[in-house]
């Protein structure tokens, strides 16, 4: 009987063996890598849902920018590689605003298309919130906001100048035929000519003017004077012109006029740099306050420009109209910052959309998408308004749209997560 109860003994310890600890290492490693593995499927969706939906707002974009391409064909007659390298070199600038809406899409799909599947219940049941499911979205978000940001302070600025200077080296090449060289203040459709620019040649290397002719516009768009020389060389305040003719046309309509011929004559016009259509345009959005295409250094120094002007204004309208610009270009700066960080706000606000709905199509998810950008951009456009008028810090209106709907989306996210 002992030899069959030590006989009895052994396998029990042989069997407790198998049983101490390999089993519960598995479901440890399996309970591990749960959530990872997840991140790397919602990672995946997300970011295909954003590229698709990237490449539809693009292909909108592009179809008006070939409408308004066509004008330019038949304004400035450009050639089919010329109007192909114009479309191109705006594609930068397509990207920087349709990736913002493409990442709001891109979350709004994915869990919409999630929760009509069950998936979305399925992760919560294995214990994955809709805030913990924030996770590859948000990264997706930050990526796109780096996008957005390089485009808009790199390849944006640059590019447009490039497009400009399209348009430019054409219009000089047929003027160039002719051997004249053309400047309009300002451009015919910005408004009623004033000064007008005419010349034999132009050179920025040299800053010199050849032959030039300069005439004077009023409000009735009657010529008021007219300055002729044979050279006009910048001197770097002005134009200084040699053996110059100034005409003085009378304003009685009468149409006589008073002559005076001068060996050296000074004279105010834009700068040469300025004579370059590219220049002239970068400062031409400037004043207009059109930001979006310019790069935040060169909104700093204009600014700088700006306050030196307040300091030297004497009249309470001058200060009043330079504290205006001043906040303009203070909003303008801190408005580059904030459309970049959309991308991050688009994804706090899409995800929980997308999850909480269960019976969502592609189409509904458009359309929801489009209602959130509307509310967005009227947001947006109320706090700029009060931020360039004065009314409100430029500083606080600038991220007031962003942050506002940043707080919405992270209350949407705590709502759906209960």
């Amino acid at each position: 009987m002992k030899p069959d109860s030590a006989s009895l003994s052994l396998p029990q310890k042989s069997s407790d063996k198998p049983l101490q600890r390999p089993a519960p290492r598995s479901q440890t490693r399996s309970r591990r890598f749960a959530l990872p593995i997840l991140d790397r499927y919602l990672l995946g969706q997300v970011a295909n849902s954003i590229l698709g939906g990237l490449a539809l707002f693009l292909i909108v974009l592009l179809v008006a920018v070939i409408i308004t391409g066509l004008q330019k064909i038949v304004s400035n007659g450009l050639s089919a590689g010329e109007f192909l390298r114009f479309i191109g070199l705006q594609l930068p600038r397509m990207i920087v605003f349709a990736l913002p809406m493409a990442v709001l899409f891109g979350c709004v799909q994915t869990f919409s298309a999630l929760a009509k599947a069950g998936e979305v219940v399925a992760m919560q049941a294995a214990g994955m919130s809709v805030a913990r499911m924030l996770r590859a979205p948000l990264f997706c978000a930050l990526v796109a906001t780096f996008v957005v940001f390089y485009l808009q302070e790199s390849l944006v600025p640059r590019l447009e100048r490039d497009k400009d200077a399209i348009l430019v080296a054409h219009i000089q090449q047929k003027i160039g035929s002719v051997g004249t060289f053309r400047y309009e203040d300002p451009p015919s459709e910005e408004g009623p000519l004033k000064t007008l620019i005419q010349a034999r040649g132009f050179d920025l290397k040299t800053k010199t003017l050849t032959a030039p002719r300069i005439s004077f516009y009023d409000a009735d768009h009657r010529m008021t004077q007219q300055i002729s020389a044979e050279l006009a060389r910048w001197s770097g305040r002005d134009w200084i012109l040699q053996r110059a003719e100034i005409v003085k046309i009378n304003a009685d309509k009468s149409g006589g006029a008073t002559s005076a011929q001068f060996a050296s004559a000074r004279v105010e016009l834009p700068p040469p740099a300025f004579l370059g259509r590219s220049e002239n345009a970068l400062q031409k959005r400037l004043d207009k306050g059109d930001f979006l295409m310019v790069s935040i250094p060169e909104v700093i120094a204009y600014r700088q420009s700006l306050q030196a002007q307040k300091r030297a204004a004497r009249s309470k309208n001058e200060i009043k109209t330079a504290t205006k610009s001043v906040r303009t270009a203070t909003f303008g700066i801190h408005e580059k910052i904030a459309g970049p960080l959309a991308c991050l706000m688009f994804a706090l606000v899409g995800v929980p959309l997308g999850a909480q709905t269960k019976q969502r199509s592609g189409g509904g998810a458009m359309g929801l998408s489009l209602l959130v950008l509307v509310f967005y951009y009227v947001v947006w456009t109320w706090a700029a308004t009060l931020g360039r008028a004065g009314a409100l810090d430029p500083v606080a209106t600038a991220y007031f749209a962003v942050v506002a709907m940043s707080l919405g989306g992270a209350w949407l996210v705590r709502r759906a997560s209960k």
